[in-house]
């Protein structure tokens, strides 16, 4: 029997896609990695979020973040990649861990914040899930082959229902993205494409090669102040693949969200909380 994506019961989890991962003046690029391939994902997941809006299905963000000094930075920054400490990368407090401009929450959607790949670790995403009546996720964002991977294993461990969209998520190194689709098409996760949601819950603002791609201002924030409002991020040499597609949507410039996202009433989950 095959698991049916379908729009009931279903939630939308869109995997880190923050500036550290896809801006091209975050921490990531600022140390040299390319990343284009991370910067893909951006359009697609723009896709699944407004077709998510239209048809009623909750979202759910989840953001990597770290404290300042790194104390729960464990082996990841004490011995696996203490360059993250060296460029200051997903610190608390800093524009890094901020979403994407691009794909910013709106009301009632759910931003989660994690110290660890896995969504699930040490996060309250499960209370919320139980409390949405949520049994199916469908996931996209970054990394493919940790966050998004590791987010998706614990999720089918506890018997959610998981679709994984590839052509939504990236990774930095195409053996590492085509090795964790396999891993995760193997006992884990049905694998589809963003035009298989769209067909369930409809286009929404569907990004339409081709066009012109209307620019996005900035409503950066921290947890306590705004950062650099009205500033601009996310379009640059990595983001290029982005930029062939159209956001036919009004652009976030000039929707009048006040610059606080706590003003938004937006639920916000942190793991440290």
């Amino acid at each position: 029997m095959e698991m049916e994506l379908k729009t009931e019961r279903t939630a939308l989890v869109v995997i880190d896609m923050q500036n550290a991962f896809c801006a091209d003046d975050g921490s990531l690029a600022d140390a040299g990695i390319d990343i284009t391939n991370l910067a893909g994902a951006m359009a697609p997941c723009r896709q699944l979020l407004e077709s998510a809006r239209q048809a009623g299905v909750p979202v759910i963000f989840t953001r990597y973040v770290y404290r300042a000094d790194y104390a729960d930075g464990g082996v990841v920054i004490r011995y696996l990649l203490p360059q993250l400490k060296d460029v200051n990368s997903l610190a608390e407090g800093t524009e890094d861990i901020e979403i994407i401009d691009l794909l910013a929450p709106v009301e009632g959607e759910f931003v989660i914040d994690k110290n660890r790949p896995s969504a699930f670790y040490a996060t309250n995403i499960e209370p919320i899930l139980n409390g949405l009546d949520v049994d199916s996720l469908v996931v996209c964002g970054v990394t493919t082959n940790i966050c998004v991977e590791s987010t998706v294993r614990d999720a089918s461990q506890r018997d959610y229902k998981v679709f994984v969209v590839k052509d939504a998520t990236g990774e930095l190194e195409q053996l590492r993205y085509d090795g964790a689709i396999a891993g995760m098409a193997g006992m884990f996760a049905t694998i589809v494409e963003v035009e298989d949601v769209l067909s369930v819950w409809g286009e929404g603002n569907k990004c339409t090669p081709g066009r012109e791609l209307r620019d996005v201002q900035c409503i950066c924030t921290s947890r306590d102040k705004p950062l650099f409002p009205g500033g601009k991020r996310g379009w640059g040499v990595g983001a290029h693949q982005a930029r062939s597609a159209l956001l036919s949507g009004p652009s976030i410039a000039g929707r009048g969200r006040p610059p606080h996202m706590a003003s938004w009433g937006l639920p916000r989950i942190n793991s440290d909380a």
